[in-house]
C-alpha cells in the first residue's frame, strides 16, 4: 500500500479547520515545512514551529481563523498525485488567482501560482487553497 504524506497533510490540515482546532502536529519533512511556509505568506496559516521528540521531528501548525471565526481555508485538495501527476507551464496556470492560489514546486523551490508568474517559472502543482 503506497500512502501520499502530502495529501494526508492536506487532509489533517483541512479536518482541524472544520472541528475549530487552534493547532495541529504532523510528522516533518521538508516538502510538508516548505508548503506550509507558502501557506503562512500567503496568509492562509498563522505560524509554524518545528519540535522535536528524541530523533523524531514535527511541525506544530497554528491554524489561522477570521475575526467572525471562520477558517482562512475553505477548502483544500491535492492536485498532483503519484498516479496522475500535473504540471503547468510558466505560460499556462489553470487557476484564476482571485478563486484562491496553486501551490507548485519548482526549479525556484515551492511557490505559489503568483510568485511563479512573476519568477517566469512553471512546475508540478502539488495543491490549490480556496
Amino acid at each position: 500500500m503506497i500512502t501520499d504524506p502530502i495529501a494526508d497533510m492536506l487532509s489533517q490540515i483541512k479536518n482541524a479547520f472544520l472541528v475549530k482546532r487552534a493547532t495541529l502536529t504532523i510528522p516533518h519533512s521538508k516538502l510538508k515545512e516548505k508548503i506550509i511556509e507558502v501557506l503562512i505568506e500567503e496568509g492562509y496559516l498563522q505560524n509554524l514551529k518545528l519540535k522535536e521528540e528524541g530523533k523524531k521531528k514535527f511541525l506544530e501548525i497554528y491554524l489561522k481563523y477570521l475575526e467572525d471565526g471562520t477558517p482562512a481555508v475553505t477548502d483544500i485538495k491535492r492536485v498532483s498525485k503519484s498516479s496522475l501527476r500535473r504540471y503547468t507551464s510558466k505560460k499556462m496556470f489553470e487557476i484564476d488567482s482571485s478563486l484562491g492560489i496553486s501551490i507548485l514546486t519548482t526549479s525556484k523551490g515551492v511557490l505559489s501560482d503568483s510568485k511563479a508568474k512573476k519568477l517566469g517559472v512553471g512546475g508540478e502543482i502539488i495543491c490549490r487553497v480556496y
